[in-house]
């Protein structure tokens, strides 16, 4: 009899993928870490970081970590930066209740 198969740790399963998690809400902070920002954006790290590159945006690298200014965000790149507004105004609703 062949063995049951165990899912791989971290593997999703069918019931994650049909209803998938919102994505994480972004708290202000000075910098963010690109993962952080490519998950709370739903978009692969690597094409996010292309497309900020391509809005001129300026990174800082520590160790293997590339990490955006709060304040390159706000000026150069405007509807990640709507994001965090909007992320902000709905954790303050949530806080409200």
């Amino acid at each position: 009899m062949p063995k049951k198969r165990t899912p791989r740790e971290g593997a999703q399963s069918r019931a994650d993928t049909a209803n998938p998690a919102p994505p994480p809400l972004l708290p202000i902070k000075a910098v963010y870490r690109i993962g952080d920002l490519a998950r709370a954006t739903k978009i692969p790290w690597r094409r996010l970081k292309r497309m900020l590159e391509n809005m001129d945006v300026e990174f800082m690298r520590v160790g293997r970590l590339w990490l955006v200014p709060l304040s390159e965000i706000e000026t150069k790149a405007h509807p990640l930066w709507e994001k965090i507004v909007l992320d902000q105004r709905a954790k303050r609703a949530l806080d409200d209740r």
